[in-house]
């Protein structure tokens, strides 16, 4: 099983930019990336939802067209 790198070490790997930027870093700056992360992560699920939702109403209004011209058909077939 790997073991998960110390703060101190995981730092030091990243760009000087970077760990100048995270240094500058106060609690409740940290706190509110934490939560932007979360709404972001939220916002990408709910996109993969309303994705899915616009192929099944696609698929449902495709579905009920068929339905009907079939039943036409039908209907046209009876009444000859």
């Amino acid at each position: 099983m790997m073991q998960e790198a110390k703060p101190a070490d995981t730092m030091r790997e990243l760009p000087t930019e970077t760990r100048e930027f995270l240094a500058k870093l106060e609690p409740s700056d940290l706190e509110a990336l934490h939560e932007a992360a979360l709404f972001w992560k939220r916002v990408s699920a709910f996109g993969i939802v309303l994705k899915w939702l616009a192929i099944f109403l696609v698929a449902v209004a495709t579905g009920i067209v068929a339905f009907g011209e079939s039943i036409s058909k039908i209907i046209s077939w009876l009444s000859k």
